[in-house]
This record gives structure tokens, C-alpha cells and sequence, in this order.
């Protein structure tokens, strides 16, 4: 089911976030089980698609999902407007300051096991470096990403003299 979906709290049915998803059955499900960005449980929240579409139109799902951040106000989409849209995408940290204390809290929150990366294995282990072997004199990468990294170097010198 592609479309935009919302996520409501269930003591006063206020929507707290609005999303778009290929798969909104799946998304949702995953913000109810705290697998998101947003921290919500199914004890206190529900999510329902809002708007299906037909069709895998990304941008469309966006210009939409904006209209419906709009419409609902949700406490944790933060962009209104539309403007600079991948740039700006809604979260709920995006532009907020916190305390030494709160981050503190938010990296013991995440520490080991309740990270939501632990244990999932890396997508590159075990596999070779892209540039394992090459030297600049046998690959143009390789040597373009050498002479940028002396010229760096030179203007760093000069600039530091």
C-alpha cells in the first residue's frame, strides 16, 4: 500500500506524525514497535493510512505529505512549507538544542544491545576495499583522488605560512 500514513496518540486521537511510505503497513508498523526515529509504542499509539496512491511517485508522496503535515499539525514534522525538501526532512530533533544532560540520557538510551544497529552485520564485511591493489599509476581514480588530496595539502601550507 503506497501513500502517506499518520500516527495518532490514543488518549486524545492528537496526530503526532505524518509519513510517506511504499509500504505504509510496513512503516507504521515499525513506528509502533520503536524501530523509528520517533519513539512511540502500540500501547499508546495507532497509525492508519491517511492517503493511498496508485502509483510509485516519490515526489507526488512528498508534495502530499507536506499538504497533510499541513492539514494535521503534528508534534513531531516540523516543516511546513515545502521548501528544500530532502534538505529539510521532517524530525523531531531536526533544529532543536538539547541539554548535556538529555543528550547524556539519549547515548545511554542507545548504548549496546538497545541500539537499534546492534548486531545486524555490517554490508561491508568481509568484502575488499574498492581500491584494494590499485596504485595511481594503475587506475585514474585513484590517482585523481591522490593529486586532490597534495593539492589540498600545498593550499593548506600556503595558507598556513
Amino acid at each position: 500500500m503506497i501513500g502517506i500514513y499518520a500516527i495518532f496518540r490514543k488518549s486524545d486521537d492528537k496526530c503526532v506524525y505524518v509519513g510517506e511510505s511504499k509500504d505504509i503497513t510496513r512503516r507504521i508498523g515499525q513506528h509502533l514497535t520503536n524501530n523509528t526515529h520517533i519513539d512511540v509504542n502500540s500501547e499508546e499509539y495507532y497509525g492508519k493510512p491517511i492517503e493511498i496512491h496508485e502509483t510509485d511517485d516519490k515526489k507526488y508522496r512528498m508534495e502530499r505529505e507536506v499538504y497533510w503535515i499541513n492539514e494535521l499539525n503534528p508534534e513531531f514534522n516540523e516543516i511546513r512549507d515545502g521548501s528544500s525538501w530532502m534538505k529539510d526532512k521532517p524530525s523531531p530533533f531536526r533544529g532543536k538544542t538539547f541539554s548535556e544532560e538529555t543528550l547524556e540520557i539519549l547515548r545511554q538510551k542507545n548504548k549496546g544491545s538497545n541500539n537499534p544497529m546492534y548486531g545486524k552485520p555490517s554490508a561491508m564485511r568481509g568484502k575488499p576495499a574498492w581500491n584494494r591493489g590499485l596504485t595511481k599509476e594503475t587506475d585514474p581514480r585513484v590517482a585523481k583522488y591522490s593529486n586532490n588530496i597534495s593539492i589540498t595539502k600545498q593550499k593548506k601550507k600556503e595558507k598556513d605560512k
